[in-house]
């Protein structure tokens, strides 16, 4: 069941309250919901609400919902191509691999769910820079780390990326 209140936390006291009690300035306020995240991310794109992070913090079927994404995909390439520049959203995507090579396989579950390659096949780097550098012009990943070994053949994997935004050409793919 999902609750269809969505709570506010606000990290700044010195907020700029608009009717209702609501946020004018959205900025130092974190968004908790419990809901799918197609209809959270759903529900942000239509108030114009675009994040700095997104954590998907349910390994086991986090990249499932990494499609819901698209939404932002799509209005970060209409913001840049009308407007100011928007920066990109950092995912933090956790999963599992029972691969011999966990962080690579975490990786393709991530570009195979977003139909989308983070990282061409030629780079070795792989981290794809520090947590404070944008990434380089090559790749999305920020950073592929390996939690914990849940057991001797399952790895926890974070992959942290930034969102792509669509090509002008690109459609977002239905679900």
């Amino acid at each position: 069941m999902s609750n269809e209140k969505t709570n506010k936390k606000k990290k700044n006291k010195n907020s700029n309250k608009g009717k209702g009690g609501e946020e004018d300035d959205e900025s130092g306020v974190i968004f908790i919901a419990n809901k799918d995240a197609s209809e959270f991310v759903s529900d942000l794109v239509q108030h114009d609400i675009i994040p700095n992070h997104v954590i998907m913090n349910l390994p086991d079927s986090a990249v499932s919902f990494l499609p819901c994404l698209n939404e932002w995909r799509q209005k970060i390439t209409l913001s840049s191509a009308t407007a100011s520049p928007v920066p990109l959203i950092c995912v933090h995507c956790y999963c599992f691999s029972n691969a011999i090579d966990p962080l690579g396989d975490a990786v393709k579950q991530v570009e195979d769910s977003l139909n989308f390659q983070l990282k061409p096949k030629d780079l070795t780097d792989k981290d794809g820079g520090d947590s404070t550098s944008p990434p380089p012009p090559t790749s999305f990943i920020k950073h592929v780390e390996l939690v914990r070994s849940v057991s001797a053949n399952k790895h926890m994997v974070c992959v942290s990326f930034y969102l792509p935004p669509m090509k002008k050409t690109q459609s977002p793919p239905t679900f």
